[in-house]
């Protein structure tokens, strides 16, 4: 419990790491003013995020990047969640999350037909959170997207990635030589890989892993949710 927020000291212990080859382990502490998930870092956030980036041999660059892999589900799909936080750990919230904290989510995985929302569509769109609304207009038989009452959902931007170098192998140089995005939404498909670049003009790749039909939620047009496997790199 941290007594105020001008003068404290957090002692953390941490193994250092003796390795002959140049290795770094990250570490990232934010205070909160209440319960809180690392998932949605920034619900109840008063400091942070910092990073302290323990290096163990000079590395060629300063910037480290955080990697993850999860489970994302679409809006009529009732096994995961359907947005994506990279600002932290690469974790899914689901809509009760995404209510209390929008955001912490930098991503969105929708079902669209011709780029409009359709819970019976299998064709999937990443969509920049904070303009899910162009894919939402009122359409018969379909429910509307959730959204926050707070306003605060971020914007990503996305592309489709063209590098040579294979999403396993991407390291720091390749995230930071990334060309900026320019779309705020992308279909994807199975082992695609895509930029995106949040809010913080963070860059990263996320890479569609494998893709099936889900468990849907019970309701009008929700009969073909959809499931995504994805792994993420991002910069931190």
């Amino acid at each position: 419990k941290v007594p105020n927020l001008t003068n404290f000291t957090i002692d953390i212990a941490v193994g250092v790491r003796n390795k002959t080859t140049a290795l770094n382990d990250v570490y990232k502490i934010w205070v909160t003013d209440s319960l809180g998930s690392f998932a949605m870092p920034a619900y109840h956030r008063t400091l942070g995020i910092a990073t302290v980036n323990l290096m163990y041999k000079q590395a060629s660059l300063p910037d480290t990047y955080t990697v993850g892999t999860a489970n994302m589900s679409s809006q009529s799909s009732k096994n995961y969640g359907s947005w994506l936080s990279t600002a932290a750990q690469v974790a899914t919230m689901d809509s009760i999350g995404y209510k209390i904290s929008p955001q912490s989510s930098d991503i969105r995985l929708v079902t669209l037909t011709e780029g409009k929302k359709d819970n019976n569509s299998s064709s999937l769109w990443l969509y920049s959170p904070a303009d899910v609304l162009l894919a939402n207009p009122a359409v018969s038989g379909q429910t509307d997207f959730v959204l926050p009452t707070s306003g605060n959902s971020r914007t990503t931007l996305f592309d489709t990635y063209s590098g040579t170098t294979l999403f396993d192998s991407v390291k720091t140089a390749d995230l930071l030589a990334l060309p900026t995005p320019a779309n705020k939404s992308i279909e994807v498909i199975k082992d695609g890989v895509y930029i995106f670049q949040t809010q913080d003009q963070k860059k990263g790749l996320i890479k569609i892993n494998s893709t099936s039909v889900s468990t849907s939620i019970v309701g009008i047009g929700s009969t073909t949710g959809q499931n995504v496997n994805v792994s993420v790199k991002v910069l931190n």
